[in-house]
């Protein structure tokens, strides 16, 4: 497992608890209303500090759409994709 996870960049992987989540409605699967646009979800990822920003914007282009990059000193993207699509 360690070696898989070194090949993919990670240092570790843990579950995402209900106490992680920004709001305790994703826990119980009750989507907010400001998350829905359209059909599409539009949500703010942000980067680990570890992690390589680019490989994870080549991520979450092939799972959905990056709308746009956040500004220099924060590493994250807004983006938009279908709610049946994983984004591990």
């Amino acid at each position: 497992m360690k070696g898989l996870l070194e090949a993919n960049g990670l240092a570790f992987i843990s579950p995402l608890l209900p106490e992680m989540k920004l709001t305790s409605q994703l826990h119980t699967g009750n989507v907010p209303d400001y998350v829905w646009v359209g059909s599409q979800w539009e949500v703010y990822v942000e980067c680990y500090p570890a992690s390589s920003q680019a490989s994870v914007q080549s991520h979450l282009a092939r799972v959905g759409q990056i709308l746009e990059a956040s500004p220099i000193g924060f590493r994250g993207f807004r983006v938009k994709w279908l709610p049946t699509r994983s984004v591990p």
